[in-house]
């Protein structure tokens, strides 16, 4: 009985999931188009009909392990009903994800696989609307909150690769870190805006 053929989204991911094991085993050096192929069990031509090279490879694999992480994170933030609790929500689903796929994920991430990706802004514009709803902040103020607490997730996924604490320990203290921060940036711009023009901090 001859198998039923694959559809061009079906392959792409059959193509990725090869890839995946690929770098896993071998490392991110030792991908090939050829090697991918092989493993896959397809032509060599075949992963040419979905990526150009093995750098487009390792960029849509890390985008497909991104949005995993989106939708997890997305789903546990919604529910939350104020800044902590989104936080909380955001920590927990992005060690949920990236310690089970950790191997893959430190691996794409050690050489900036996420550089040749589209560049992708829904997470920023996401966090940037919630700093901006629940503190009372104006936009850029939230553009620069949200971009700190992003760039801090793959910062404190270090202390864990390391062991430098165990996960509900790096959990809290970022959770603490972010939202001690977002609440001091908050109050501290509320005070600059009530303040009348030409007066001096503590005059």
């Amino acid at each position: 009985m001859q198998k039923a053929r694959l559809s061009k989204p079906e392959r792409r991911d059959q193509l990725l999931d090869a890839a995946a094991d690929l770098v896993l085993e071998r490392g991110i050096a030792a991908l090939s188009m050829e090697g991918v192929a092989a493993r896959a069990g397809v032509s060599k031509a075949l992963p040419y009909a979905h990526f150009e090279n093995a750098e487009e490879v390792l960029a849509a694999l890390y985008e497909r392990e991104v949005a995993v992480l989106g939708a997890r994170m997305y789903a546990l933030v919604e529910g939350a009903p104020d800044l902590q609790g989104k936080i909380e929500g955001a920590v927990r689903a992005y060690f949920d994800v990236v310690t089970t796929r950790a191997t893959l994920f430190t691996k794409l991430l050690s050489v900036d696989a996420h550089k040749s990706a589209q560049k992708d802004n829904r997470a920023h514009r996401y966090f940037t609307s919630i700093f901006v709803s629940t503190l009372d902040v104006d936009a850029p103020t939230g553009s620069v909150l949200a971009s700190a607490f992003l760039a801090s997730l793959p910062g404190a996924l270090g202390a864990l690769v390391r062991r430098d604490a165990r996960r509900e320990v790096v959990e809290d203290v970022l959770v603490r870190f972010a939202v001690a921060g977002a609440h001091a940036v908050a109050e501290s711009s509320a005070v600059t805006a009530v303040r009348p023009a030409g007066a001096q901090a503590g005059g």
